[in-house]
């Protein structure tokens, strides 16, 4: 048997879906069903011993996904349910791979990006805060303060003094 009957894998079933399909329209078949079917299942077994996406590949995958949709309105269900993860087990994954949560990941990436859009390209807290995915100043500037300790103006303020 090949080792990935053998052991406990997870199927991600949207790989396998066409072939499945395409075993049920064979009912319709009159000549050649027998054929065709053990065809389909070669197939279905070749997929199946396909090496597995590893661990790290779901981290990486979500890593890139959150760094190019930072400023855009992200589940971590929908991010989970996309790479065929429940969202408890890919959150988990995810923390034992980065050392934090998807969602704390994604919030530390945009108060990057907004420092670097503040101090580096003069936007005011308001557009830095739209353009990394707030939906509005204060719950931008919550974050920020709970991140950095000083709010978006005061940390601007302060740079400011360092490059003076």
């Amino acid at each position: 048997l090949p080792d990935c009957l053998t052991r406990e894998y997870v199927v991600n079933a949207s790989r396998c879906g066409s072939i499945f399909s395409s075993m049920l329209e064979a009912g319709e078949m009159e000549d050649g069903r027998e054929l065709y079917l053990c065809g389909k299942i070669y197939q279905l077994l070749a997929r199946l011993t396909e090496k597995q996406q590893g661990e790290e590949d779901y981290v990486e995958r979500a890593k890139t996904y959150l760094e190019s949709n930072y400023m855009r309105e992200i589940s971590i269900v929908e991010l989970a349910e996309q790479m065929n993860l429940n969202r408890s087990y890919f959150s988990t994954l995810f923390r034992r791979k980065t050392g934090r949560s998807p969602q704390q990941y994604l919030t530390d990436y945009r108060m990057e990006k907004a420092c670097e859009l503040m101090v580096e390209h003069g936007c005011a807290p308001g557009e830095a805060a739209l353009s990394t995915g707030y939906p509005d100043i204060f719950s931008f500037s919550r974050m920020f303060k709970r991140k950095f300790g000083v709010s978006p103006r005061e940390y601007l303020r302060q740079n400011r003094e360092k490059t003076e």
